[in-house]
């Protein structure tokens, strides 16, 4: 659901959403084959899981400004330096919905 409204607010985002995704999959079949990061990557791990939560990569841009989001052309560094601030967004908008027990 929360991917979703992601993908509502920035006609560019649904597509960016399942790039990621896939990139996230092609990358993980690649390291788990090579035994790159052996120690750190756990074999119990649900990689269906790890690649759905990568819809959740941008979840902070809910907070952004339409002006900003969806400006066409390049940003100022002032529009830059806002959009910067969706990763620390997201994870604000992540820890409430686990302190709520999963409820948006």
């Amino acid at each position: 659901m929360v991917a979703d409204l992601v993908e509502r607010r920035d006609g560019d985002t649904g597509g960016h959403i399942m790039r990621t995704q896939r990139n996230l999959k092609i990358l993980l079949d690649a390291l788990i084959e090579s035994g790159f990061y052996r120690d750190q990557i756990d074999p119990a791990w649900d990689l269906e899981l790890i690649t759905l939560s990568s819809h959740l990569h941008d979840v902070g841009k809910i907070a952004i400004d339409d002006s900003i989001l969806r400006k066409p052309g390049k940003l100022d560094r002032d529009e830059f330096d806002e959009i910067k601030k969706h990763t620390t967004y997201g994870i604000e908008i992540i820890d409430r919905i686990l302190k709520n027990g999963g409820n948006i």
